[in-house]
């Protein structure tokens, strides 16, 4: 499990978001491809922004499978 965004990127004015992240891998995805010559020293950092992102795609779900249980639940 990866520690908290914040404290990996040294970031504390900004939240890490879902939003952002998927920014910077549209970004860096340019970058690779117009400079192929830098392109695969880029691919460890392009992997750990994807992986950041699937973890910020789960939690959200999860999340929200919560919001959802929670309504049912007041529901009964």
């Amino acid at each position: 499990m990866m520690a908290n965004s914040s404290a990996i990127w040294g970031r504390k004015d900004k939240p890490v978001t879902l939003e952002r992240v998927e920014r910077c891998l549209d970004r860096l995805a340019v970058i690779m491809d117009e400079d192929p010559a830098i392109a695969e020293e880029l691919v460890p950092l392009f992997d750990l922004l994807e992986e950041e992102a699937a973890r910020l795609r789960a939690e959200e779900s999860s999340l929200q499978r919560a919001r959802e249980r929670a309504r049912r639940s007041r529901m009964t």
